[in-house]
């Protein structure tokens, strides 16, 4: 059985923000017979989550997300353990307020929660007669990380990748041991793997190619030669959010700690800054050069990216950007940590094609649970990267080839012609259709018109057909017997008409 914990202290959205992440873990659940751990306000609380987040009812959001919004019947069907409330108003009270409380789940430990969830997993392993093969959770939790230890059940942690949905497909990262708190120490055990050392290395824009959507695909090659703006700024600051989040409780550095190491170095002119759009403070300095749009362009405007523990840097290394962090990301061994010196160095082809099929994983596989359960399995450096590798490419129907002469940039270009054929066949097909259509009320109109001019054309013959008539009926009365009798009266009255006039004009 795989068990989906849901589980956050966030005081900014009422402790509801992964809210997609319980309507995932559901969804789960009911194709996987599996489990749901959640706070009982998640299983409760369905008109505040249509209040609070409306969005995540919307078609679109599901198909990003991959889930079927639930009902009450869905929760009724599966396994799950409800985490009470007063559970955690204890552990607020110790703490003295909601915000320290939260901060204190990702480093310190929880007693009373670890005792209550470990009894109910022992309980629900007894009632399903099943073995818990993996929990899922997409935050790193110390107390969970202890529950995991203590009855020996391996944690999957997980959460959203650097390239997402509309322009990239979705990624994700996955971690058996606690999150990749250190990738360069784990490029470092990958390299010196002799079983490593034949592996396939795609070149970065080909890397692109594998990732970005085909409506994007254009993206790959936007370079100082088709983009206006390209290097227009000295550094590009990428805001995250201002609010407490995970990050938080392990560095206080915050957008001022870089706006002001950046100050030290460039003008104000030089430096620009893009706000998190998903920033629920939505706080904001005064600054000359703030850049709105989309993420890629605003990569592609600075020669430089500064972040701190932000997915920015990933997607800036992809372009080819220099990039710096300050904080204690993962990828802090990769990139620059000092501002003030300018080191300017970059990563390379092997570093990048590490991070996409290492330590990120296409996000519709956390739906697998085929795939949950070779992760697992502890695979080894060589099986994850080729399988990670293969998938991609038969998801892009792209033919591969473990053969170190195989040409991985001829067929990949090869299969961006084909998408850009097949996008301008795509327009083309949408002009003729348009053009059909417009053909098709053309002789919808026509033929309104042919119908409305032959229905006056008929009116127009009844009417004359009637006026013929009329002038019969008329020849017939003033040529009849009785209007010849009738005509020296007329004459007389119409004579009396005059004497009459000419007595009133004379009074």
């Amino acid at each position: 059985m795989i068990v989906s914990f849901v589980f956050t202290m966030d005081p900014i959205h009422e402790n509801l923000s992964q809210t997609w992440v319980f309507y995932k873990a559901i969804s789960f659940a009911l194709k996987n017979h599996g489990a749901v751990i959640a706070q009982e306000h998640y299983f409760n609380g369905w008109d505040k989550q249509k209040k609070l987040f409306p969005q995540f009812f919307r078609e679109d959001m599901c198909e990003m997300f991959e889930y079927d919004v639930p009902d009450n019947s869905a929760v009724q069907a599966i396994e799950k353990i409800s985490i009470p409330k007063e559970i955690e108003e204890r552990y607020i009270l110790k703490y003295g307020n909601p915000s320290d409380a939260y901060m204190a789940t990702f480093t310190q430990d929880w007693p009373e929660l670890e005792e209550f969830l470990c009894l109910k997993l022992n309980e629900l392993i007894e009632k399903s007669n099943q073995k818990i093969e993996v929990i899922t959770s997409l935050t790193y939790l110390k107390f969970l990380d202890n529950i995991s230890h203590k009855l020996n059940i391996p944690i999957l942690y997980y959460e959203w990748g650097p390239f997402r949905y509309p322009i990239y497909r979705n990624t994700a990262y996955i971690d058996i041991n606690g999150r990749y708190k250190d990738v360069a120490s784990l490029y470092n055990l990958f390299k010196n793997d002799p079983d490593t050392r034949d592996l396939p290395v795609i070149k970065r824009k080909d890397l692109l190619a594998l990732l970005l959507k085909k409506d994007y695909i254009k993206y790959r090659d936007l370079d100082e030669n088709n983009f206006d703006t390209y290097d227009k700024y000295e550094i590009g600051i990428a805001a995250g959010y201002n609010s407490l989040t995970e990050t938080s409780s392990h560095t206080h550095l915050n957008m001022l700690d870089l706006y002001y190491l950046s100050s030290q170095v460039f003008d104000t002119d030089e430096i620009a800054v893009r706000y998190h759009p998903g920033d629920p403070l939505h706080a904001k300095m005064k600054v000359k050069n703030e850049l709105e749009g989309g993420l890629v362009e605003f990569i592609l405007s600075c020669k430089r990216v500064a972040a701190i523990s932000s997915n920015v840097e990933v997607e800036a290394m992809m372009y080819g950007k220099t990039v710096y962090e300050i904080g204690k990301f993962k990828y802090k061994g990769f990139v620059n940590n000092n501002i003030i010196k300018l080191e300017d160095k970059q990563v390379n082809d092997e570093i990048l094609n590490f991070i996409v099929f290492i330590i990120l994983v296409p996000f519709e596989l956390l739906n697998s649970a085929e795939y949950l359960r070779f992760r697992i399995t502890n695979p080894s450096w060589r099986e994850l990267y080729l399988y990670h590798m293969q998938y991609y490419f038969k998801c892009l129907d792209i033919p591969f080839s473990e053969d170190p002469a195989y040409d991985f940039s001829k067929e990949i270009v090869q299969y961006i012609n084909i998408q850009k054929y097949k996008n301008k066949l795509e327009i083309a097909e949408a002009k003729i259709k348009s053009v059909q259509e417009e053909i098709q009320t053309v002789n919808e109109l026509l033929d309104r018109t042919r119908y409305e001019n032959e229905k006056q054309k008929s009116q127009i013959e009844e009417q004359r057909e009637e006026i013929d008539n009329i002038k019969s009926r008329y020849d017939q009365l003033i040529h009849s017997k009785s209007m010849k009798l009738v005509k020296p009266l007329q004459n007389i009255m119409w004579k009396t008409k005059q004497i009459k006039a000419l007595f009133k004009s004379k009074d």
